[in-house]
């Protein structure tokens, strides 16, 4: 985004299109979509919602699309007409699609009809209408969904110009909702003015340009997809190249094929790559920066993605409440195992966990940021929202929850969550210190590391591991156990340690720990640990 006066988000791909009028800004699918093209496909959308549908400025707008350019279209579209977006996984169940139905209260949905087929009708009704993007769907739309429907190449036919809309930095502009990996999913209410700040703060630490390509494989209705592979492409006049779901080798054969030159992934994502067997087949001499987050990236796998692609994986933390990325790692001074420094425009402190002091560099704590691109609060939570702040020399700050420290050249470091904490016998045991550890030896894939009750200590260490394909399991524990002893404080070694074929996944592809914790949380307590 350029300097100057605040405009709408919606404005960035109007501006784009002025300047790259026929450079492609998206393909998917085999389709090839122009600036002009995409700018005059949100107008339409826009004013079909504005006239059609009766959207008035500051109603809610629930997008329940995968990857592809009705996603796009209709992000900007809402926008343009002077909705506000409430983007949510695709493939939710109808019980989840309920409560964000219940709780957000749309007034209208861009979605496939199979997202709404078997959601409750009381939770419908609370619609007025929409779109629905499916090409079987007919023009009125399905006769058993309650409200006024459309298909969507009817609303594109729209061909009008939306009516302009009034709006400023303060203007509500997204509803996004948390992945619900610490209670029921909460809805961050962002503005134009905060989003706008946090792309803003994205491009200058990434350095995204006009003339980059760019792979999509994260999803679009995530913050961290939406700001780094969708939003700040857009913003610059760069293509988008968009992958509707996650498939290691057509992700390569896309970057070979459309010379990607940037890609943001996560650490699960970039794993698969670089193990693909035939990955040295492909021609990935395209890319100058690759990176992403939502989970440390082991050193030994940074190792491994520079021997594949030459590039360093340049690490970034960030959270839905923050509009994306806080930290991010440049590629002029990568630092494996950091989350990097600090974007523009953001502070931090770490915080002691018992006070809410600031601490010295070095000692660990939790991380508390501040900053014009952090959300407003959780949409109907007031309360929830007050706890989730603090103030340090007359400023509010966000408790991420993220416990971690800072060095001396002001690179920081993440530890683990502070919900996440073990105790054992009073002693704190960081689990993503130990899952880093195991994830170290040369037979392990990934590991997941939760509490287990224990009837002496309280709480003990309970390690969940993926061993590589080749490895046999007999003998492992006692070799696992062996190497957490050489690396970590006695108390800190797993006392249980369980093999499985496969992690479980939250929708944006992390560690599922918190279904994980759940499923050990329910079986009896340990009264004798093994040692």
């Amino acid at each position: 985004m350029d300097g100057g006066m605040f405009r709408p988000v919606d404005e960035n791909l109007s501006l784009s299109a002025t300047r790259r009028v026929e450079h492609p800004a998206l393909k998917s699918g085999g389709e090839t979509v122009s600036y002009r093209s995409l700018n005059r496909l949100v107008d339409s959308i826009a004013a079909f919602l504005q006239r059609n549908l009766g959207l008035m400025p500051g109603e809610r707008v629930l997008l329940l699309l995968s990857n592809g350019l009705e996603f796009v279209t209709a992000y900007y579209a809402v926008m343009r007409a002077g909705g506000v977006v409430v983007p949510v996984n695709p493939r939710s169940v109808p019980r989840e699609i309920s409560h964000y139905l219940d709780d957000s209260e749309p007034h209208l949905a861009v979605a496939r009809l199979d997202s709404l087929a078997h959601v409750p009708l009381e939770s419908l009704r609370k619609l007025r209408g929409g779109i629905l993007v499916d090409q079987s769907v007919a023009a009125g739309g399905p006769g058993d969904l309650p409200g006024q429907w459309a298909n969507w190449t009817h609303a594109t036919q729209d061909g009008g110009t939306p009516a302009p809309v009034n709006r400023d930095g303060s203007a509500m502009a997204l509803i996004a909702y948390t992945s619900g990996t610490t209670g029921v999913p909460k809805g961050c209410v962002h503005t134009h003015g905060g989003i706008q700040s946090a792309i803003s703060s994205v491009r200058a630490a990434v350095g995204t340009a006009a003339t980059d390509v760019v792979l999509v494989t994260l999803p679009l209705y995530h913050v961290t997809g939406m700001q780094t592979s969708m939003n700040v492409p857009l913003d610059a006049g760069a293509t988008l190249v968009l992958a509707e779901k996650w498939d290691a080798a057509a992700a390569a054969q896309l970057i070979e094929t459309h010379r990607v030159t940037r890609w943001r992934s996560i650490a699960t994502m970039i794993r698969d790559f670089v193990e693909l067997p035939n990955i040295g087949a492909f021609d990935l001499s395209s890319l100058n920066s690759i990176g992403g987050g939502g989970a440390a990236v082991p050193l030994g796998l940074h190792a491994r993605i520079r021997e594949i692609t030459s590039l360093d994986y340049q690490e970034g933390f960030g959270m839905t409440e923050a509009m994306g990325a806080t930290h991010m790692n440049r590629a002029s001074a990568p630092r494996p195992g950091s989350i990097g420094r600090l974007v523009e425009g953001v502070d931090a402190f770490v915080i002691s966990t018992e006070t809410d002091l600031p601490l010295p560099v070095g000692e660990e704590g939790e991380l508390v940021v501040a900053g014009a691109q952090l959300f407003s609060g959780y949409l109907g939570r007031e309360d929830e929202t007050n706890r989730s702040h603090l103030q340090i020399d007359g400023r509010r700050y966000f408790r991420t929850g993220d416990i971690g420290h800072v060095d001396e050249d002001g690179y920081y470091f993440i530890t683990d969550r502070r919900k996440r904490m073990i105790n054992v016998s009073g002693l704190k045991v960081w689990p993503a210190e130990v899952e880093q550890v195991i994830m170290r030896h040369p037979d392990v894939v990934e590991a997941c590391v939760v509490a287990a009750e224990d009837l002496r200590q309280g709480e003990m260490v309970r390690a969940i591991i993926v061993l590589k394909p080749a490895v046999s399991r007999d003998g492992m524990v006692e070799e696992l156990t062996g190497w957490c002893r050489e690396n970590l404080s006695a108390y800190k070694i797993p006392r249980l340690i369980e093999f499985r074929d496969a992690l479980p996944r939250s929708a944006t592809g992390k560690t599922d720990w918190k279904a994980l914790q759940q499923q050990v949380s329910a079986e009896a307590p340990v009264s004798r640990s093994i040692t």
